[in-house]
């Protein structure tokens, strides 16, 4: 099968720009492969600011609160915050070029998320997904469910680059919406990659109407 053209008259080459990316940070595997992912990708697309939210627990201390397990609640929050500042490290050395920032909230990580995102108005929000355990406190359905822009969901076994994209198209609007940002998104690249649309329908059964 030949690989789908992509015509430069169907939208303009220049017409996405990501004027800021939210992306939030667990601090743990899945981070390596979402980094390592926004690194290689968006180093050849248009992006002004890289924004990157880590969201701590928040602690409720009531009477009767057992001082082992305050001083342990601590001690975790001590070395979140120590891998915070290797973090910023790893940030400048991935993103040297690109605007960036690193903000800290406590809370829910879903709430805050869509919080910051509403605030900052962001094009786009990225997520990692652990593909094994859901470690990261933000469930990806909940997130594109919940969030009204776009949204990017990057699998911790996920390999750093763009090859090709598939579209599942309903021939909704919808549809139509996101089979438009994947043509801008491709020509936008260095070097345009196909764009496959896929439409799933289920054929009826011929016997009922012998």
């Amino acid at each position: 099968m030949k690989e789908p053209i992509l015509s430069q008259s169907a939208t303009k080459p220049n017409s996405f720009c990501l004027q800021e990316v939210l992306c939030a940070l667990e601090l743990g595997q899945s981070d390596r492969s979402t980094l390592a992912f926004l690194a290689e990708v968006f180093a050849s697309l248009p992006v002004q600011r890289l924004s990157f939210l880590h969201v701590l627990p928040t602690v409720h201390y009531t009477l009767g609160f057992p001082e082992s397990v305050a001083t342990e609640v601590v001690e975790e929050l001590a070395v979140e915050e120590s891998v915070l500042a290797e973090m910023e490290g790893v940030l400048d050395n991935l993103f040297p070029q690109v605007a960036k920032d690193l903000e800290v909230r406590h809370g829910d990580p879903l709430q805050e998320l869509q919080e910051m995102a509403a605030q900052r108005r962001v094009d786009l929000t990225v997520i990692g997904q652990n593909t094994i355990t859901n470690r990261h406190g933000i469930l990806a359905k909940n997130l594109v469910r919940q969030t009204a822009g776009d949204t990017l969901v990057i699998p911790d076994r996920a390999s750093p680059a763009l090859h090709r994209i598939i579209v599942p198209i309903d021939f909704s609007e919808n549809a139509r919406r996101a089979l438009e940002k994947a043509i801008q998104l491709s020509l936008a690249l260095p070097r345009p990659i196909p764009v496959h649309v896929v439409n799933v329908y289920e054929v009826p059964d011929a016997s009922v109407y012998k």
